[in-house]
């Protein structure tokens, strides 16, 4: 009886395992019993274990985020995180988890990892990065303007900062440069170059210049005409006609070597360049201008002019005769620095001649030789000047 009852048992239990082998071979016909899928939930909690473990890995640990740079975030702790995910993995883990402890590890997970991503900041410790960012910054901003005191002699079409702002820039950037490779600079000394060229940074802002290249031209076209209109005299303007003006040989050169100096300036120079020349042009055209004087000779007429504080006695020279036909005309004059004037023809006083100049005509006179003497104070000291002259 025994027998029979155990070969019952067996018959069952292969009964039972042929059972489970069919519905294992239903189910998952091309597999084997290692390929079964996992329960359900397995999945969700597999992803969410790979995004909290790559947060986890991302998080650097800190009380205030000062010892975290500036491209990373932090935390004051990850415990929460870290034991949330190992429990997250023992239940992934586990082959026969329960739907119940697959979703409670996961809505745990879910939630810790949501208050870990909200409450992450991103580190305030500067780098050596940060440090050749702004040192890019501002070589780029300083690359190209010019510093000046007003811009006044800067081109329109270039940039200018104040010497002090071009200075302050260009120091701090010198700085960055020559410590940013240093393996052993401080995390103190790193932030105070940051800070410093930042607000170099800041403080620079260009503007466009006021110097407009045709304000040269324009002065040397002024100056060519002026240089065209003078006539060069060695003789006080006495061989120059009395509608022209004159100048002595040196004002005129400087006039032309100014002009030429102005004329070679480039068309690329710079604005200080195109401001010195122009300032220099300017000084020289003034000068030529101030200098300039009328002649004093007229249609064939005799001029002549008394200058130094002496006595003189002058005689007109040959070709300087007053002739009666023509009624020659002879204009005598004194500079300006005498005073007192007296006026004597052939030795006769001339009352009403007191001004610094008198006109003599040939025809008022007999042919022969003439005087014209005029007594005059210079200071305190009385001079007397003679000239003698011939009418034909």
């Amino acid at each position: 009886m025994a027998k029979i009852m155990d070969l019952v048992k067996k018959s069952v239990y292969f009964l039972l395992t042929v059972a489970v082998l069919l519905i294992v071979s239903c189910a998952n016909p091309q597999g084997t019993g290692s390929d079964l899928p996992d329960p359900p939930g397995k999945t969700d909690l597999f992803d969410k274990i790979t995004e909290a473990q790559e947060l986890f890995d991302s998080l650097e640990v800190s009380a205030d985020g000062t010892d975290v740079v500036k491209t990373k975030y932090w935390v004051t702790s990850k415990a929460t995180l870290e034991f949330a995910l190992e429990t997250a993995n023992e239940i992934f883990d586990k082959p026969d988890a329960s739907e119940w402890e697959i979703e409670t590890a996961l809505e745990d997970l879910r939630e810790v990892y949501d208050i870990i991503d909200r409450a992450k900041k991103l580190g305030i410790k500067i780098d050596k990065d940060d440090l050749q960012e702004v040192i890019t910054q501002a070589a780029e901003i300083i690359r190209g303007v010019i510093p000046s005191a007003d811009g006044s002699d800067i081109l329109t079409t270039e940039s200018w900062v104040t010497s002090d702002i071009y200075d302050t820039l260009q120091t701090a950037l010198s700085a960055a440069e020559e410590q940013i490779d240093d393996p052993e600079i401080s995390q103190i000394d790193l932030e105070a170059l940051v800070a410093n060229l930042k607000s170099a940074v800041a403080e620079f802002v260009p503007q466009d210049g006021l110097l407009d290249r045709s304000l040269l031209n324009d002065k040397i076209a002024e100056a060519e005409e002026l240089y065209d209109s003078l006539e060069e005299s060695e003789n006080n303007g006495n061989d120059i006609d009395r509608y022209v003006y004159w100048v002595n040989p040196e004002v005129k050169e400087s006039l032309l070597e100014a002009i030429t100096a102005a004329l070679e300036i480039p068309a690329d120079a710079s604005g200080p360049q195109v401001k010195s020349a122009l300032d220099a042009l300017i000084i020289v055209y003034d000068a030529a201008d101030d200098a300039k004087k009328t002649g004093l000779m007229t249609n064939g007429d005799i001029n002549y002019v008394f200058r130094g504080p002496q006595d003189e006695t002058i005689t007109l020279t040959g070709d300087q005769v007053l002739y009666w036909v023509e009624n020659t005309t002879l204009y005598v004059s004194v500079t300006e620095t005498f005073y007192d004037h007296q006026w004597y023809v052939d030795g006769v006083l001339k009352p009403g001649e007191i001004g610094n100049s008198i006109t003599l005509y040939a025809q008022d006179f007999s042919t022969g030789t003439h005087t014209v003497t005029l007594k005059v104070m210079s200071g305190n000291a009385p001079y007397t000047k003679t000239l003698t002259f011939v009418v034909k």
